[in-house]
């Protein structure tokens, strides 16, 4: 990933993601751990979501 991909990246609490699906942050968190959607672990431990990313995978799980 380069510099400019990154510094563009909107990454999303597991709250966020939540709120705008209208799941819970357990249910996230079932994904994340499942592999259904991508995160990334942040050094304090605490897990974070592009968003571009959970969507793009969030339409190849609806589409099958």
């Amino acid at each position: 990933m380069n510099k400019q991909t990154k510094k563009n990246m909107q990454l999303w609490t597991p709250g966020e993601v939540a709120r705008f699906y209208g799941y819970s942050v357990g249910t996230i968190a079932e994904w994340r751990k499942s592999g259904k959607i991508p995160c990334i672990l942040l050094s304090t431990g605490e897990f974070r979501y592009d968003i571009e990313a959970v969507r793009s995978a969030m339409e190849v799980d609806y589409n099958g």
